[in-house]
C-alpha cells in the first residue's frame, strides 16, 4: 500500500469523527504508517475488551473495517463503510459517524457484552 498525504490527510479527518464519537484515534505514527485509525474499549463481564477500527485501500477507494473479536471470531466481520473515490467531507463524516454507531450495535450483541 502506498500512503500518500491524501491518505493520511482522509485518515485524520476520519480519526477526529470518530473521536467525537467517543473512540481514541492512533497514534501519530500509526496514522502515518499504517491502516490503523482508531480503538474503543467497552465492559464486558469478562473485563475490557477493544475494538479496533482500521481504513484499507480498496480497488474503488477506501473501506472502514472494524475488529472486535468476540467467542473466537470477528464479529465485525460483516460491518463496514466503502469510501468511493470523490466522496465528499460530509458524507464521509455522515458515513463514519453511522459506521461507528453499527459497530456499537454489533458489540453490544457480543455474548460477553450482554452479560454484562
Amino acid at each position: 500500500m502506498l500512503i500518500t498525504p491524501e491518505y493520511i490527510a482522509l485518515k485524520r479527518s476520519i480519526a477526529d469523527r470518530l473521536v467525537a464519537d467517543g473512540w481514541t484515534s492512533a497514534s501519530e505514527f500509526d496514522i502515518e504508517c499504517s491502516c490503523f485509525l482508531a480503538s474503543k474499549d467497552y465492559e464486558t463481564a469478562v473485563g475490557i475488551k477493544t475494538a479496533t477500527v482500521s481504513l484499507e485501500p480498496r480497488s474503488e477507494g477506501f473501506q472502514l473495517v472494524g475488529n472486535y473479536q468476540s467467542q473466537g471470531r470477528n464479529i465485525l466481520s460483516t460491518t463496514w463503510f466503502t469510501i468511493p473515490e470523490g466522496m465528499s467531507a460530509e458524507a464521509i463524516s455522515s458515513g463514519a459517524s453511522a459506521f461507528v454507531t453499527q459497530v456499537d450495535a454489533e458489540v453490544d450483541q457480543s455474548y460477553a457484552r450482554r452479560l454484562r
